[in-house]
């Protein structure tokens, strides 16, 4: 009997970047598959995925309305990671806290893309480079790791 693989499964939350998301774990040889967060939880579950990935979005857990998923993925045995707003929703749907940053954060990661983007040719393609912007929003752990960061610049917007 030939048996489905198990998919990674990624709750879009309307990150512009989900399918970006579903194309690196699919580059690990992993099936993998984007539904809406709002994914019936006995869908979810025929799905029988291995792992979920909470993608982020545009949105703030504390906007009216805002997307979130059923409170009982998080109770499916399964691991879980959430990215921007998905590691926000998650840590408040678990009882942690999500405040509002003071400032937007600009920070100096390393990655290997930016060579490849037309309006940053005049970096050095031997320097790796990754510049993310917050949304204003983080977790406790950001905020404890972004006050004993160096490499933080801050905007004040």
């Amino acid at each position: 009997m030939n048996q489905s693989p198990r998919p990674v499964v990624i709750l879009d939350f309307g990150a512009q970047y989900a399918q970006l998301i579903a194309r690196r774990v699919r580059e690990q040889h992993v099936y993998s598959v984007i539904v809406p967060c709002n994914v019936p939880l006995e869908e979810l579950r025929k799905l029988n995925p291995q792992a979920i990935i909470l993608s982020g979005g545009p949105a703030s857990v504390y906007d009216p309305g805002s997307p979130s998923c059923d409170d009982r993925v998080f109770e499916m045995r399964v691991p879980i990671l959430g990215i921007c707003y998905g590691l926000q929703l998650m840590s408040w749907k678990l009882g942690g806290k999500v405040g509002i940053a003071p400032r937007l954060f600009l920070k100096k990661l390393v990655s290997d893309v930016l060579d490849r983007i037309d309006q940053f040719q005049d970096f050095d393609p031997s320097q790796h480079y990754q510049l993310t912007l917050s949304t204003g929003e983080m977790t406790a752990t950001e905020r404890e790791a972004q006050a004993t960061s160096v490499d933080n610049i801050e905007l004040d917007l």
